[in-house]
């Protein structure tokens, strides 16, 4: 029997409550199944309050916002950020441990180019959606003609 403090990950618990998966257990489980397939792109922000990354597919175009507040998973306060991104949030969720697929949580609020965050321990996954799969560049067609004064029904 192991009795040292190097018996176990961090994940789960003690041989004496049968090696229970903990919360960090939960959210890794829920890191993995939500973004197991996802790559590093680059940090969109890295300081006291808050650590911003963006994580892509094999091509490295991102899919996926993840912020969270670098401090003690115990620590329940949160903090309200912006970071300069110019695509729309999507679907979001947090990694908090209470499930192995993550909690549904509310997207930031994205304004003018600038994204706002509301940032807490558990770390905020985002997915993104690129601007112009939002607003699609208008194609006229070309059997249809343009409606000019002098084409366009008067009621």
């Amino acid at each position: 029997m192991c009795n040292t403090l190097f018996c176990r990950s961090g994940l789960t618990c003690s041989v004496n409550t049968g090696f229970a998966p903990k919360r960090s257990f939960r959210a890794l489980q829920a890191l993995l199944t939500t973004l197991g397939d996802r790559r590093f792109v680059g940090v969109l922000r890295e300081d006291d309050d808050a650590w911003v990354y963006l994580l892509g597919d094999a091509n490295g175009t991102p899919t996926h916002l993840v912020a969270w507040r670098p401090v003690a998973g115990d620590d329940t306060t949160t903090r309200t950020i912006t970071v300069p991104f110019n695509d729309l949030p999507g679907t979001a969720w947090t990694l908090a441990g209470l499930s192995a697929t993550g909690e549904p949580a509310t997207p930031p609020v994205a304004v003018n180019g600038q994204w706002t965050i509301q940032v807490s321990a558990a770390p905020l996954v985002v997915q993104i959606v690129p601007f112009n799969a939002v607003t699609p560049t208008p194609t006229l067609n070309p059997l249809t003609p343009t409606p000019t004064p002098s084409n366009t029904p008067t009621a």
